[in-house]
C-alpha cells in the first residue's frame, strides 16, 4: 500500500480508530503467500496482503478496503462469530458491496456478462 492512502482507506482506518479498534502501522502486512490468495483479515492480527498475487496498485487497494471492512465488522459486532455461517455471510456480503467488489466494472472484468444472477458465488 503506498504511502498515501487511498481516500477510502484512511477513512476505513479513522472509524476504526474511533470504534476503539486500535490499529498500529503492522496492522497492514505485505506478505508471500503459498496460496493463490489475496489476502486476509485475522482477529488480533490484522490484514495480510499477498503482495506475490498482486499486479497492479488498484489490486492492492481493494484487498485492503475489503479486509478493512471485515476488520470493522469484527470491532463492531460484539456477537460476530466468524465460525457462524450466517455471520460470515453478513460480513462477506457488507465487504463485498463495500469494497467496490462487487462494481459491474469489475464483474464484467471477470467475464460476468450477464445482469441476471450477477452476484451468485458458485
Amino acid at each position: 500500500l503506498r504511502r498515501t492512502l487511498v481516500p477510502i482507506v484512511k477513512l476505513l482506518k479513522e472509524h476504526l480508530e474511533k470504534s476503539g479498534c486500535s490499529i498500529g502501522d503492522k496492522f497492514i502486512k505485505p506478505v508471500h503467500c503459498d496460496k493463490h490468495i489475496s489476502g486476509g483479515y485475522v482477529r488480533a492480527e490484522g490484514i495480510v496482503v499477498c503482495s506475490n498475487h498482486m499486479n497492479i496498485q488498484d489490486e492492492v487497494n481493494k484487498v485492503v478496503i475489503y479486509e478493512l471492512i471485515h476488520a470493522y465488522d469484527d470491532c463492531r459486532a460484539a456477537n460476530l462469530d466468524c465460525y457462524n455461517c450466517a455471520h460470515r455471510a453478513c460480513s462477506e456480503i457488507r465487504a463485498g458491496h463495500l469494497s467496490g467488489d462487487c462494481h459491474y466494472k469489475r464483474e464484467l472484468l471477470r467475464g460476468f456478462v450477464k445482469i441476471r444472477g450477477h452476484e451468485q458465488w458458485d
